[in-house]
């Protein structure tokens, strides 16, 4: 019986993007998570026999001491994406000329650090605009992954000021930050935005079908902070549902998936950081096991090579609402 398709993907972000977003000092992330958290991925991923996508940050990829790692990721076998150079929260609020510079020193320091040549960007806290998206269709890119049709977004920008609040800080972010309300809105399925220059497809972050809510690593860590087991009952009802409703999931990781408590990174103010980083690779094996036994995972450039060949994508302007699916 053949497998359903579904993607894999990894935001390689840093611990100073985050600490910035929560408004604390970014000099005080002195230490780097990418030379821990990429071998545990790349060993995590090899066990699982899979390969995915990786979306960098060009300023990381900047630094010498990251070449290397990055280097391995594709060596292994896996896609480096574009997720922009300096991961700003209100990059879509940009002029074009600035968007283009951003993503284009981005794309460079990739593929000189990598060796491998982006072909799809995701933007950073899942932001996008109509300019922005011309702008990734004039980089010659072939995919968008930036939408995440995601309801719980209010909820997530709440928790993240409290949190910031009670640090003595304030958190940076956005109106729509983690999904807007245009997202939310947006079907599950990929589907190819209608731009000046001809279309450019989508491949949305899975939430869970009709309640949109997110299923992705980050939450589930969150989830299991309070009970493990919760987190994987959820997670094992979110992949059923997903497979009877024949929607392809695009489950989404990030570095800090891989980091936990008990590394010397001062990461406490991060959600689901409260476990060891073998019980959070745990909770990911368990999850991802079952993702790999039920639907075929891929890179999202493979995934979207199969939606080439299809006539059945449906065409969105930006800005254009249309009732979830």
């Amino acid at each position: 019986m053949n497998r359903p398709p579904a993607t894999l993907s990894l935001d390689l972000d840093d611990l100073w993007s985050y600490r910035r977003s929560f408004g604390l000092p970014e000099a005080a992330a002195t230490a780097s998570l990418l030379p821990v958290a990429i071998p545990r991925f790349l060993e995590f991923m090899q066990a699982h026999g899979l390969r995915g996508t990786v979306f960098v940050v060009g300023r990381d990829a900047e630094q010498p001491r990251h070449a290397g790692l990055l280097a391995r990721i594709a060596a292994a076998g896996h896609e480096l994406g574009n997720h922009s150079h300096e991961h700003a929260g209100d990059i879509e609020s940009w002029s074009a000329q600035r968007q283009h510079a951003d993503l284009t020193r981005a794309h460079d320091a990739i593929a000189a650090a990598g060796g491998f040549v982006p072909r799809g960007f995701r933007g950073p806290s899942f932001r996008v605009s109509p300019q922005l998206l011309e702008v990734v269709q004039a980089l010659g890119y072939r995919y968008d992954a930036s939408t995440f049709p995601n309801a719980l977004g209010a909820l997530a920008r709440r928790w993240q000021r409290r949190r910031a609040g009670q640090l003595g800080a304030q958190a940076v972010l956005a109106a729509d930050s983690y999904g807007s309300g245009e997202a939310r809105r947006m079907p599950l399925a990929p589907y190819a935005w209608d731009l000046p220059a001809g279309a450019l497809i989508e491949v949305p972050v899975t939430t869970l079908p009709g309640l949109r809510i997110p299923i992705h690593g980050t939450y589930l860590q969150f989830l299991a902070d309070h009970s493990a087991l919760a987190a994987r009952v959820y997670a094992r009802a979110a992949l059923a549902l997903l497979r009877s409703a024949r929607v392809d999931p695009h489950y989404l990781l990030h570095a800090t998936d891989f980091i936990g408590c008990d590394d010397p990174f001062d990461c406490a103010f991060f959600p689901g950081m409260r476990r060891p980083w073998r019980a959070k690779v745990a909770l990911l094996s368990a999850v991802v096991g079952r993702l790999r036994d039920a639907f075929a995972v891929m890179p999202i450039d493979a995934y979207v090579t199969q939606l080439e060949r299809r006539d059945d994508l449906r065409k969105f302007a930006p800005g254009q609402r249309t009732a979830p699916r």
